[in-house]
C-alpha cells in the first residue's frame, strides 16, 4: 500500500477529495455510531478522540461563518435544530479517521516539509506576498488554540492528504468507460407502439354478491381503517408571528410617504420626438426656423427623415440616460421644440408630443397591505426569538400547549389522520412540511417531547402526539362501494395484462403490428430518436423508459401513463452513436466521471475504515460544550 502512496500531494484536490468524505457519511449514515463515550471526550474514531475544546473551537467557528451568511447571530438551540453541531461532528470524525488510518499505514512527514507547506499557506501571507510570522501568531489566536495544537493539527491534514492521494489521487477514466458512457447517454431507439387501454375492451359484467365477498375476503387488508394519530401543531413562522393589527395608522402612514413613489406611484411620462444634428449651428438654424413658422415636420423631412424615426414612445425620467434630454423632456410645454440641447452624442431639438400624468395610489386603498408587509418584516426578525422561548419552556417543563398559550401562538388540533395526511373519510388535508412532518408524528410516542422540524426558510414547527387509533378491519357492508370499484379495478387490469400480452406473443412470432391493432379500434404510432436523457414530445413517459430492455426487435407491454392502460411497442432501431476521444466535451465529462469514481471509492473506504476501527459520539458532552441538555444536543 505504501508504494502507491505519492510523495508528493496536491492540495486543492486532496483537500476537496477529503471534504467529500462528508457526503459519504451522509449516505452510508452515522445513526449507529452514536453512543455515550468518555467524559471530557465528543467524539472518538479507532485511538484518537475529539476533546470538548477542539469541538467548540470547531463550532465556533462554523456559527461565525454562518452568522456573516445570514446577517443574524444563531443562538445554541437554533443551530442545533439546523443541524450545525451534526455537520461540525462529521468533519472532525472524518478529520481523524483519515489521521488514524495514516498511522496505520506508517506514513509520516519531516519537519522541514511540514515547516515548507505551512509556510506555503497563502493565508499566512503578509502585504508583501510572502509568508509572514505575524500572520502565523494572528491564525493561531484568530483560531484559539496554541502553536502545538496548530502544527499537529497541520500535520494530520497532511497525512491524511497523503492518504486520500494515494487512494485516488490522478484516478484515470478508462476510455471504455468514456465509450460506455457515450454510448449510454446518447444512444437512440425508434419504437412502434399502441396504447391499450379499458375502453378499448369489451364492457365488463357487473359483479355478483359472491364476486365481491369472494375478493373481500382475499383483500381484508386492503379496506382495513389505517391507522390515525391525532396531534398537536405549532408552526412559528414569519405569517403565524404576523400582527398587522399591531401597526398603528402613523406607521404605516411614514412607511407610504418613504415608498410611495417605487411602491404605490406611477411616475408622470412623456412621449417626446428627438431629431439629432451634426452640430450647434445646424440645430440653431433648423430652430430658428421653427420659430419662424416652420412646421416641424418640415424640419424633419428637410433632414431626410421620418417623423417616426425620432418618436420615442412613453418615457419615464429615469428611463431617460442622457441627463441633459432628460432635463430638456420633462420641462418643456407639450408641442413646444424650443433650443437645441446637448447631449452626450450631439446636438439635438426636442418636442414633448403627449403627457401622461403621475399617478398615485391612495394611502387608504393600500394601509391594510403596508400593515402586513411591515408586520411581516417584524415577524421575520422574531422567528428565533421566539423558538428559544418555546424551547426553554418545554426545558422547564411546560407542555406544548402550554409553551404555546404563553406566548399567545395558535395551537392547531390535527384529529385522526393517516399516514397520507387523509382524515377517516379520505378527505385530505393541508399540512406543513407534509411528508416530513407525518413520518415523524407516525415515529412518536403519546406524550413523547420530540426535536421540531425547520419549515420553510425560516420557520419552525412542533408537534405532541395526543391519541393513537390503530387499524382495524371494516365490516364488508361498510366499504362495498370501495369493494365493487376495487373489484372492477383489478378485472380490468387483468384483462388488460392478458391483452397486452397476447399482442406481445403475436409480434414475437411475426404477426404485424396494424393486424393485431385493428380489433381494439387503436392506432399503431411510432416513436423515434428516443434517448435515456431526451424524451421527444408526445412520446409517453413509460415506452421512453421500456424501449432500452433488449435489442433490436424486442417486443413487450409497460403500464402507460393513466391508471388503467397498457403501451405494447417493439423497438424497430438502434442508433448507436460513435465515440471520438478527442470530441469537444469529453475532457469535461471525463472529469465529472471521475469525481464520481473518487467518491465512490473513497466512499466506500471510509465506509470499511469506521466499520473496522469503531466510532462513537458523546452526546453529553456535546450538550455541555453548547448549553443544551442531552435531548437537544444532536439533532
Amino acid at each position: 500500500m505504501l508504494d502507491a502512496i505519492r510523495s508528493r500531494s496536491k492540495g486543492v484536490v486532496a483537500t476537496i477529495l477529503i471534504g467529500l468524505l462528508v457526503f459519504a457519511f451522509a449516505i452510508w449514515g452515522v445513526g449507529d455510531m452514536f453512543t455515550n463515550y468518555g467524559a471530557n471526550s465528543v467524539a472518538s474514531v479507532g485511538s484518537r478522540e475529539v476533546d470538548m475544546r477542539t469541538f467548540q473551537r470547531a463550532y465556533n467557528l462554523e456559527i461565525q461563518t454562518l452568522n456573516q451568511r445570514l446577517g443574524t447571530p444563531l443562538t445554541n438551540p437554533q443551530a442545533a435544530a439546523l443541524g450545525i453541531p451534526n455537520q461540525v461532528l462529521l468533519r472532525l470524525t472524518n478529520e481523524l479517521t483519515l489521521a488514524e488510518t495514516a498511522d496505520d499505514f506508517g506514513l509520516g512527514i519531516s519537519e522541514d516539509e511540514l515547516g515548507r507547506q505551512i509556510r506555503a499557506d497563502p493565508s499566512l501571507r503578509g502585504p508583501s506576498g510572502r509568508y509572514d510570522p505575524a500572520m502565523l501568531r494572528q491564525a493561531i489566536s484568530f483560531y484559539g488554540m496554541s502553536e502545538t495544537d496548530f502544527v499537529e493539527e497541520r500535520r494530520d491534514t497532511a497525512l491524511g492528504t497523503q492518504l486520500t492521494e494515494g487512494l485516488i489521487g490522478n484516478m484515470a477514466v478508462p476510455s471504455a468507460y468514456m465509450e460506455a458512457f457515450n454510448l449510454y447517454r446518447n444512444e437512440e431507439r425508434a419504437a412502434d407502439y399502441l396504447v391499450l387501454e379499458a375502453a378499448n375492451l369489451p364492457p365488463l359484467a357487473e359483479p355478483t354478491e359472491a364476486d365481491l365477498r369472494t375478493f373481500f375476503d382475499a383483500n381484508t387488508a386492503q379496506f382495513k381503517a389505517p391507522e390515525a394519530r391525532t396531534f398537536e401543531l405549532v408552526v412559528v413562522d414569519a405569517e403565524a408571528l404576523s400582527k398587522p393589527d399591531a401597526i398603528t395608522d402613523d406607521e404605516a402612514l411614514a412607511e407610504y410617504e418613504a415608498t410611495k413613489d417605487t411602491k404605490f406611484g406611477v411616475p408622470q411620462r412623456r412621449n417626446f420626438d428627438q431629431l439629432p444634428f451634426s452640430d450647434l449651428a445646424a440645430a440653431q438654424a433648423a430652430a430658428q426656423k421653427i420659430a419662424d413658422g416652420t412646421p416641424f415636420e418640415d424640419i424633419v423631412a428637410a433632414e431626410e427623415k421620418d417623423v417616426s424615426d425620432i418618436a420615442f414612445g412613453l418615457k419615464g425620467r429615469s428611463e431617460i440616460l442622457d441627463e441633459a434630454i432628460a432635463e430638456a423632456v420633462f420641462s418643456r410645454e407639450l408641442n413646444v421644440v424650443g433650443e437645441p440641447v446637448e447631449g452626450r452624442f450631439g446636438h439635438f431639438l426636442i418636442r414633448v408630443t403627449d403627457i401622461q400624468e403621475e399617478s398615485l395610489q391612495p394611502f387608504e386603498d393600500v394601509k391594510d397591505q403596508i400593515k402586513a408587509d411591515l408586520a411581516g418584516n417584524r415577524a421575520e426578525s422574531e422567528v428565533f426569538e421566539t423558538y428559544d422561548e418555546i424551547e426553554d419552556a418545554r426545558a422547564g417543563g411546560a407542555t406544548l400547549r402550554e409553551a404555546a398559550e404563553r406566548f399567545q401562538l395558535p395551537v392547531r388540533v390535527v384529529e385522526a389522520v393517516d399516514r397520507d395526511g387523509n382524515l377517516i373519510d379520505g378527505t385530505r388535508i393541508e399540512l406543513p412540511d407534509r411528508s416530513e412532518l407525518l413520518s415523524s408524528v407516525f415515529e412518536a410516542g403519546i406524550g413523547e417531547e420530540t426535536d421540531p422540524l425547520q419549515t420553510g426558510r425560516r420557520g419552525f414547527l412542533w408537534f405532541e402526539l395526543k391519541d393513537i387509533t390503530p387499524e382495524k378491519e371494516r365490516p364488508f357492508d361498510d366499504v362495498r362501494d370501495a369493494v365493487v370499484t376495487a373489484w372492477k379495478d383489478d378485472k380490468q387490469n387483468s384483462r388488460l395484462d392478458d391483452e397486452a400480452e397476447k399482442i406481445v406473443q403475436a409480434l414475437k412470432s411475426g404477426r404485424s403490428f396494424a393486424e393485431l391493432a385493428e380489433p381494439f379500434g387503436v392506432e399503431v404510432q411510432n416513436a423515434e430518436a428516443i434517448a435515456r436523457s431526451a424524451t421527444p414530445e408526445g412520446v409517453p413517459a413509460p415506452l421512453a423508459r421500456a424501449v432500452f430492455g433488449g435489442p433490436q426487435g424486442h417486443a413487450a407491454s409497460v403500464a402507460g401513463e393513466t391508471d388503467q392502460s397498457r403501451i405494447v411497442f417493439s423497438v424497430t432501431a438502434i442508433n448507436e452513436p460513435a465515440f471520438f476521444e478527442e470530441a469537444a466535451g469529453n475532457d469535461q465529462t471525463r472529469q465529472q466521471l471521475g469525481s464520481g469514481l473518487q467518491r465512490t471509492l473513497l466512499g466506500q473506504y471510509v465506509q470499511k475504515v469506521q466499520t473496522d476501527i469503531g466510532v462513537t459520539v458523546n452526546n453529553r458532552a456535546i450538550g455541555v460544550v453548547l448549553g443544551l441538555n442531552n435531548d437537544h444536543s444532536m439533532r
